[in-house]
């Protein structure tokens, strides 16, 4: 079903590595904000709803505003500051989120900034990816980047999965659950990171959960940077990569 031959094209490929960075970051930690603002800050249902819309609104906004700058200056510059954008969002979230009293306006300004960035990147990589390819071969483009992007996006919920685990084992190491055997702090830090009812003290439990988000942000900033790099390069990093099929 596909022609490898498209990942010669630097533009295609650049904005394909822009795609999969989206979901190293952006996307799967949507499965997990609501969480954080359901357990770790007590919010409701409602609450975390409206709480979340923070992060998704900006990506609505900004794509007619994306589109007019790649045409000004280039999709791989768009793409790089899309997605250095969604990095800087999470290192903000990072820093509200370790707050003394974290809520969702010490959050907020992370989520509108990865929104943003979500907005600059994703309309751009889909019509850059459309765009680097012959018309013979443009319905193919959109397969294999949306083909890209899920696959990320499976590997990368799992990944947080456990990334979010093991930051709230390593804390609870630093307390007296640490005494327990791996298997029971295993299970312990699984009943956190689900919101189940432990036999810990509610601030334990709850700073536990904390400190497991911290190393989702933290990951969600370096994957995405370095995605964001990669991207760059294959775009060629002095901007004079064409948009065309003919470019290899």
């Amino acid at each position: 079903m596909f022609d490898f031959s498209v990942f010669r094209i630097r533009n295609f490929s650049g904005a394909l590595i822009g795609s999969a960075a989206m979901n190293f970051s952006f996307w799967p930690f949507m499965i997990y904000l609501p969480a954080y603002f359901h357990e770790a800050l007590g919010y409701g249902e409602v609450g975390a709803g409206l709480a979340l819309l923070a992060y998704t609104l900006p990506a609505l906004i900004v794509p007619p505003v994306a589109k007019r700058l790649a045409h000004r200056y280039r999709p791989g510059y768009v793409i790089l500051g899309g997605l250095f954008t969604i990095g800087l969002g999470f290192f903000l979230m990072h820093a509200g989120s370790g707050a003394e009293h974290a809520s969702w306006l010490t959050m907020l300004p992370g989520c509108i900034v990865a929104g943003i960035g979500l907005g600059l990147t994703n309309t751009t990589v889909t019509n850059t990816t459309t765009g680097a390819v012959s018309s013979a071969r443009a319905s193919m483009a959109p397969g294999i980047d949306m083909s890209a992007r899920m696959i990320a996006l499976a590997i990368n919920i799992a990944l947080m999965g456990f990334i979010l685990g093991a930051g709230i084992e390593a804390f609870l190491m630093r307390t007296p659950a640490g005494g327990r055997d791996a298997a029971q702090r295993h299970a312990l830090g699984e009943a956190i990171a689900a919101g189940r009812a432990v036999a810990l003290d509610h601030a334990v439990a709850r700073d536990a959960l904390v400190h497991g988000f911290g190393w989702v942000l933290l990951y969600g900033v370096a994957a995405v940077w370095t995605l964001a790099a990669m991207s760059f390069i294959v775009f060629g990093a002095t901007g004079r990569v064409g948009s065309t099929a003919a470019d290899t």
